[in-house]
């Protein structure tokens, strides 16, 4: 009754393997006492060799990119933005203390003393463009 069962079993997990496509190694014994083995997993281990070679393959593609964006020189636009916004910064500073002591400070009267954290921030967006300047 158990070599039924298994059998059962087996062909019940054969085809769910075969429907869904899942892998499953099995190993069983026939009702004749010869051992038969059934390997699905050889199927298995074929898809994750091909998984591993692409693995590897988009792995040393990856790193030839990451090489070659690392050595590419900066576009033309880098460097006039990267300092505009610290010079940006400096002139919205500079205006603010000169014209705080008028009756209308510029840059904008609106915002009044965050004018200082305006042009700080416009400083600092220059600043933090630095690291990738090559």
């Amino acid at each position: 009754m158990s070599a039924r069962l298994a059998a059962a079993v087996l062909g019940t997990v054969v085809r769910f393997t075969q429907i869904f496509g899942h892998s499953i190694i099995l190993f069983g014994e026939a009702e004749s006492g010869s051992p038969s083995s059934i390997r699905i997993g050889a199927m298995a281990a074929a898809g994750k060799e091909v998984s591993r070679a692409k693995t590897k393959e988009l792995a040393r593609e990856r790193a030839e990119s990451r090489e070659l964006r690392r050595d590419a020189p900066n576009p033309v636009w880098f460097k006039p933005l990267m300092f505009g916004f610290m010079l940006l910064g400096l002139i919205w500073i500079v205006l603010f203390y000169i014209t705080s002591p008028m009756a209308i400070t510029l840059p904008v009267p609106a915002f009044g003393q965050a004018n200082l954290f305006v042009g700080f921030g416009l400083v600092l967006v220059g600043f933090l463009m630095t690291p990738w300047w090559k």
